[in-house]
């Protein structure tokens, strides 16, 4: 499963890690992060993964997007994800993040974290 490849869609950057998850960092482009770019970076996860099942550290301390509803409900849905963290820099994306986790049914599970290395340590605790 692991790689050096890295690929860029319009809102994020994914790439695999070498303590085994896919981290993917969303980025500042003045683009939207809809339906269609969900569906871009549910592509690219396959294709850095292969397919298998995977966990996810989502950082998004360096965006300042906010999914549509219809995108959470659709990168939510991914069935190869074992298990996901998020880091969020504001009171703001945390609140957000919380209704969002609280709406969204997923069968894996999400938690919200201040910074990466408390986000890492739970990842990465099984």
């Amino acid at each position: 499963m692991l790689s050096n490849k890295i690929i860029e869609t319009d809102a994020a950057r994914l790439e695999l890690d070498e303590r085994g998850f896919l981290k993917i960092s969303l980025i500042d482009s003045g683009k939207e992060f809809d339906v269609d770019e969900a569906n871009r970076q549910i592509a690219a996860a396959y294709e850095l993964t292969n397919g298998d099942r995977y966990k996810i550290l989502v950082d998004t301390t360096k965006s300042t997007i906010t999914p549509s509803v219809e995108a959470k409900k659709v990168v939510a849905d991914v069935e190869q994800k074992i298990k996901e963290a998020v880091i969020v820099k504001s009171l703001g994306n945390r609140i957000l993040g919380n209704l969002y986790l609280k709406i969204i049914n997923r069968r894996y599970p999400c938690k919200l974290f201040n910074d990466e290395a408390s986000a890492l340590k739970w990842l990465l605790s099984d």
